[in-house]
């Protein structure tokens, strides 16, 4: 199983994830993010495999501070950008 998030600052959702996905029954659960604080990554190191592409340090790190451009997406979007990538993948799945 592979936890993804776009970030860990303090961590702690992750690490709510990462006890959520053991308790449901996850054998080898692996985190992945692009960014993340190194205070963060190394806890959870403690607790499983992660992946992150770019480690920040400094006194306090906000996962926005890594990207260029940042912009919440509200439910709305997301349920629209899911639909999309369904009907593109299943498009797809049926050419191939």
């Amino acid at each position: 199983m592979v936890l993804i998030d776009d970030g860990l600052a303090s961590g702690v959702t992750m690490r709510v994830a990462l006890e959520s996905a053991r308790r449901a029954g996850g054998d080898r659960i692996v985190i992945a993010v692009p960014t993340g604080h190194l205070a963060s990554l190394r806890k959870l190191a403690d607790l499983t495999d992660i992946y992150c592409a770019n480690v920040r340090r400094g006194y306090s790190f906000a996962v926005a501070d890594a990207y260029r451009d940042w912009s919440d997406v509200d439910e709305v979007d997301l349920q629209t950008m899911l639909r999309e990538f369904m009907t593109d993948n299943r498009q797809t799945r049926v050419l191939s």
